[in-house]
This record gives C-alpha cells, structure tokens and sequence, in this order.
C-alpha cells in the first residue's frame, strides 16, 4: 500500500529540542533544519512515496514559495488558513487506497473499542518513545475486546458564552 506522510511543521519544530535549538538562530533555520532531517530519513525508508512538511502561513511567509525541497514536498498555508486545516484536504484530495500517516499533536485521539469502551486522550500527553520499544498503550483492554478505531478530534477554541439579551430572563 502507498504511504504520505504528512508533518505539521511548526508543531514538530516546537516539539523537538534540536530544531527548537536552532529556532534561536531563525525561523528559517529551524524550518531547514528539519527539512534536511525529513530529506535523511526519507532516503532510509522505502515505504513512504512521498513526504510534505506543512507550514502554517502568515503574513510573514506569504512570499515563501512551497514546493520541492530536498525530497520533501513543502507547503506554506495561506494566511488565515491553519497547517491542519491543509494537511486534511490533501488527505480529502489524496489518492485512492492511499495510507496517510500524520505527525502533529495539536489534536485528540479517541480510542474505540468492539465491546464500547471509548477514551480520549491527548496527543501532546503520549509519552515519546524510542526506537527499541514496542510502541505505547493507549487503552488497556479487557480480554477479548479490540480496538475498532482511532480517530483523531480537532480542538477547537473554547466558545465564549454570548452576553445575555437584555430582557431575557435566566
């Protein structure tokens, strides 16, 4: 099956301690830096047909162009669009029978399983691992039940209550 693999950028920039080093120096250096870390890792995997880094976009990248850089397909937002609200429709617009794989973690997750047992959890609290694991538990499972599904929930900014009518009573 054909893999995309699909990074909010910033997102990782802001997670990981070597591009948040190189931060410091510029937002452009930190966007190199792991663009030239996403280029070394692709070229080790087979099994990706393509990678996109998503930057969100602002009124300060507007005249950076996307594109082709190293391997690695880049995509500067528009301003007021987010870096998810693009990364779900290059999967809308993906092709068929195409796997997605998405690194961000500015969403939920919530876990489903056959016998209705449903958690949510946030992206941001699971815990990173390292090459020689397995992997971590998301939910515990009682036996004989499965995993049905993972989905993800965006986060959406808390609503403020609107002010009262005047006249209405409560």
């Amino acid at each position: 099956m054909k893999q995309i693999l699909l990074i909010d950028g910033y997102n990782v920039i802001h997670k990981v301690p070597e591009f948040e080093s190189a931060l410091e120096r510029s937002l452009e250096a930190a966007r190199d830096a792991l663009l030239r870390y996403c280029a070394r890792w692709r070229q080790t995997r087979g099994d990706f047909m393509e990678l996109h880094v998503v930057f969100d976009g602002s009124s300060s990248v507007d005249n950076l162009d996307g594109g082709m850089k190293m391997g690695v397909v880049v995509t500067y937002t528009r301003t007021g669009e987010d870096a998810d609200d693009r990364i779900r429709r290059i999967v809308d617009d993906g092709p068929a029978g195409c796997r997605f794989v998405v690194v961000t973690d500015d969403n939920d997750l919530m876990v489903m399983t056959e016998k209705g047992k449903a958690i949510r959890l946030r992206c941001k609290d699971i815990k990173t691992i390292s090459r020689n694991t397995q992997g971590v538990r998301l939910v515990r499972l009682e036996q004989g039940d499965k995993v049905a599904r993972v989905a993800p929930i965006a986060n959406e900014p808390p609503v403020s209550p609107e002010p009262p009518i005047e006249g209405d009573k409560k």
